[in-house]
């Protein structure tokens, strides 16, 4: 009997002592603020940057995609983009869309007309949005709709930002 008293009282002070430090080390604020951090969450992307790769910029051309996949949506707080030129005026309009059908014509659009980027120092940003909380299950991409003749740079980024909304544990 006084063995099992013993081992008993051994294990409560082992398991108090390794709670302890955990208690000491972690808020549970900081565990919080951080799950709920505004990140980079996507990077699209046309070119590569060489001054031969301007082809891929066309009216309407995809400039990538990703499925939202999950239980989460996304809230976009921030779109910046940026461009190197390339031939003529460069200036790339771009506008984010998703739907749980990729790249349907009938899609949730995330401004109300296509965002022009236009710096080739100084990344163009866009934080007021028609609907910026895409559900989740769902395709995203971004299309630029707008490439006028001439106009052939060699490469665009543009990161959307935000967090998760709703987050399931």
């Amino acid at each position: 009997m006084k063995s099992d008293t013993t081992s008993l009282l051994a294990t409560q002070h082992d398991l108090a002592t390794a709670v302890a430090p955990l208690e000491d080390t972690v808020a549970l604020e900081t565990i919080i603020t951080l799950q709920a951090d505004t990140v980079p969450l996507f990077v699209f992307g046309l070119g590569s940057g060489i001054a031969t790769d301007t082809a891929v910029f066309q009216t309407n051309a995809n400039c990538g995609t990703f499925f939202n996949k999950g239980s989460d949506t996304l809230v976009i707080t921030d779109l910046h983009g940026i461009i190197m030129t390339g031939s003529g005026t460069s200036t790339v309009s771009v506008q984010l869309w998703w739907n749980d059908t990729l790249s349907t014509t009938v899609a949730a659009k995330l401004n109300t007309s296509a965002l022009a980027i236009t710096s080739t120092t100084v990344r163009t940003v866009d934080a007021s949005f028609l609907a910026n909380e895409i559900p989740p299950n769902m395709w995203v991409w971004m299309t630029a709709p707008t490439i006028s003749v001439g106009n052939r740079p060699k490469f665009l980024s543009v990161t959307i930002s935000g967090h998760k909304k709703n987050r399931k544990y």
